[in-house]
Protein backbone atom coordinates (compact mmCIF):
# COMPACT_ATOMS: atom_id res chain seq x y z
CA UNK A 1 0.00 0.00 0.00
CA UNK A 2 2.71 2.41 0.49
CA UNK A 3 4.31 1.80 -3.20
CA UNK A 4 0.48 2.68 -3.90
CA UNK A 5 0.78 5.89 -2.08
CA UNK A 6 3.76 6.98 -2.99
CA UNK A 7 3.04 6.08 -7.17
CA UNK A 8 0.22 8.58 -7.06
CA UNK A 9 2.22 11.34 -4.65
CA UNK A 10 5.18 10.59 -7.64
CA UNK A 11 2.51 10.37 -11.25
CA UNK A 12 -0.05 13.41 -9.70
CA UNK A 13 2.02 16.32 -10.64
CA UNK A 14 2.94 14.97 -14.32
CA UNK A 15 -1.05 14.04 -14.83
CA UNK A 16 -1.92 18.00 -13.86
CA UNK A 17 0.99 19.10 -16.20
CA UNK A 18 -1.13 18.84 -19.17
CA UNK A 19 -3.81 20.88 -17.82
CA UNK A 20 -4.90 24.57 -18.83
CA UNK A 21 -4.24 25.27 -15.04
CA UNK A 22 -1.82 23.73 -13.00
CA UNK A 23 -0.94 25.25 -9.56
CA UNK A 24 0.99 25.13 -6.69
CA UNK A 25 0.51 24.26 -4.13
CA UNK A 26 -1.65 21.51 -5.27
CA UNK A 27 -3.11 21.04 -1.79
CA UNK A 28 -4.41 24.84 -0.53
CA UNK A 29 -6.83 26.37 1.48
CA UNK A 30 -7.95 29.85 1.75
CA UNK A 31 -4.92 31.22 4.37
CA UNK A 32 -2.67 30.28 2.04
CA UNK A 33 -1.24 31.83 -1.04
CA UNK A 34 -1.22 30.04 -4.54
CA UNK A 35 0.80 30.23 -7.86
CA UNK A 36 -1.30 29.57 -11.04
CA UNK A 37 -0.05 28.47 -14.22
CA UNK A 38 -2.09 29.16 -17.51
CA UNK A 39 -1.05 27.25 -20.54
CA UNK A 40 -2.30 29.30 -24.08
CA UNK A 41 -1.91 26.54 -25.80
CA UNK A 42 -4.62 24.71 -24.59
CA UNK A 43 -8.09 25.07 -23.71
CA UNK A 44 -9.85 28.11 -26.09
CA UNK A 45 -6.41 28.67 -27.14
CA UNK A 46 -7.62 32.23 -27.85
CA UNK A 47 -4.19 33.55 -25.77
CA UNK A 48 -2.06 31.36 -27.58
CA UNK A 49 0.98 33.43 -29.18
CA UNK A 50 -0.11 36.73 -28.49
CA UNK A 51 2.69 38.72 -27.55
CA UNK A 52 0.89 41.47 -25.18
CA UNK A 53 -0.14 41.70 -21.37
CA UNK A 54 -1.93 39.10 -19.96
CA UNK A 55 -4.63 39.70 -17.21
CA UNK A 56 -6.78 37.39 -15.22
CA UNK A 57 -10.59 38.40 -14.96
CA UNK A 58 -10.90 36.36 -11.57
CA UNK A 59 -13.24 36.19 -8.54
CA UNK A 60 -14.83 32.74 -6.24
CA UNK A 61 -17.11 30.99 -6.37
CA UNK A 62 -18.56 30.43 -2.83
CA UNK A 63 -21.81 28.50 -0.90
CA UNK A 64 -23.86 31.57 -1.99
CA UNK A 65 -22.50 31.41 -5.41
CA UNK A 66 -26.36 30.19 -7.63
CA UNK A 67 -24.29 28.82 -10.00
CA UNK A 68 -21.14 28.52 -11.57
CA UNK A 69 -21.37 31.80 -13.14
CA UNK A 70 -22.48 33.30 -10.13
CA UNK A 71 -19.17 34.94 -9.24
CA UNK A 72 -18.49 36.51 -6.63
CA UNK A 73 -15.55 39.05 -4.90
CA UNK A 74 -14.53 39.89 -8.69
CA UNK A 75 -11.29 41.50 -8.28
CA UNK A 76 -11.92 44.15 -11.09
CA UNK A 77 -14.41 44.76 -13.93
CA UNK A 78 -13.72 42.84 -17.61
CA UNK A 79 -11.55 45.68 -18.98
CA UNK A 80 -10.17 46.58 -15.43
CA UNK A 81 -6.25 45.84 -15.69
CA UNK A 82 -5.72 45.78 -12.25
CA UNK A 83 -1.73 45.14 -11.44
CA UNK A 84 -2.22 42.28 -8.97
CA UNK A 85 -4.38 40.81 -12.20
CA UNK A 86 -1.66 40.73 -14.54
CA UNK A 87 0.05 37.90 -15.13
CA UNK A 88 4.25 37.03 -15.65
CA UNK A 89 5.08 35.54 -18.76
CA UNK A 90 7.35 32.52 -17.93
CA UNK A 91 7.51 31.51 -21.48
CA UNK A 92 5.96 31.74 -24.73
CA UNK A 93 2.49 30.54 -24.10
CA UNK A 94 3.09 30.09 -20.29
CA UNK A 95 1.88 32.76 -18.03
CA UNK A 96 1.64 32.70 -13.94
CA UNK A 97 -0.14 34.44 -11.55
CA UNK A 98 0.41 34.26 -7.56
CA UNK A 99 -2.63 34.60 -5.32
CA UNK A 100 -0.77 35.97 -2.40
CA UNK A 101 -0.66 36.60 0.65
CA UNK A 102 -3.56 34.50 1.17
CA UNK A 103 -7.16 33.90 -0.89
CA UNK A 104 -8.73 35.66 1.37
CA UNK A 105 -6.34 38.60 1.70
CA UNK A 106 -6.23 38.54 -2.33
CA UNK A 107 -10.17 38.84 -3.06
CA UNK A 108 -11.77 40.47 0.11
CA UNK A 109 -9.22 42.30 2.60
CA UNK A 110 -7.47 44.03 -0.04
CA UNK A 111 -10.85 45.57 -1.90
CA UNK A 112 -12.16 46.35 1.78
CA UNK A 113 -14.81 43.29 1.76
CA UNK A 114 -15.31 40.05 4.02
CA UNK A 115 -16.94 36.89 3.41
CA UNK A 116 -20.69 36.89 4.80
CA UNK A 117 -21.69 34.55 7.74
CA UNK A 118 -21.29 31.18 7.12
CA UNK A 119 -20.26 31.94 3.43
CA UNK A 120 -17.22 29.26 2.73
CA UNK A 121 -15.02 29.46 -0.73
CA UNK A 122 -15.39 26.76 -2.89
CA UNK A 123 -13.48 27.21 -6.08
CA UNK A 124 -11.25 30.25 -7.76
CA UNK A 125 -13.07 31.32 -10.92
CA UNK A 126 -10.89 32.52 -14.16
CA UNK A 127 -10.58 33.68 -17.79
CA UNK A 128 -7.48 35.02 -18.75
CA UNK A 129 -7.82 37.67 -21.35
CA UNK A 130 -5.61 40.40 -23.40
CA UNK A 131 -5.25 43.76 -22.03
CA UNK A 132 -8.18 45.30 -23.69
CA UNK A 133 -10.41 42.06 -23.57
CA UNK A 134 -10.20 41.47 -27.14
CA UNK A 135 -9.11 37.90 -26.61
CA UNK A 136 -9.45 35.49 -23.75
CA UNK A 137 -8.39 32.33 -22.81
CA UNK A 138 -11.21 29.61 -21.48
CA UNK A 139 -11.52 25.80 -21.57
CA UNK A 140 -12.20 23.72 -24.90
CA UNK A 141 -15.77 24.22 -24.75
CA UNK A 142 -15.21 28.42 -23.77
CA UNK A 143 -16.21 27.85 -20.31
CA UNK A 144 -14.37 29.78 -17.83
CA UNK A 145 -11.93 27.52 -15.57
CA UNK A 146 -12.31 26.94 -12.12
CA UNK A 147 -9.77 25.41 -9.27
CA UNK A 148 -11.39 23.60 -6.13
CA UNK A 149 -10.05 25.08 -3.23
CA UNK A 150 -10.43 22.13 -1.15
CA UNK A 151 -8.84 18.82 -2.94
CA UNK A 152 -10.26 16.72 -1.14
CA UNK A 153 -8.13 13.69 -0.48
CA UNK A 154 -8.31 10.40 1.90
CA UNK A 155 -5.13 8.73 3.76
CA UNK A 156 -5.88 5.81 5.12
CA UNK A 157 -2.41 4.19 5.77
CA UNK A 158 -1.62 5.35 8.70
CA UNK A 159 -4.19 5.72 10.73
Amino acid sequence: MKIYKFFILLILPVLLSAQLVTWEPVYFTEEDSVKVYFDATLGSGGLENYSGTVYAHTGLITSLSSTPSDWRYVIADWNVNKPKAQLTREATNLYSLTIAPTIIDYYLISEGKNLEEGETIDKLAFVFRSSDGSLEGKTASGGDIFIDLRLGINILEPA
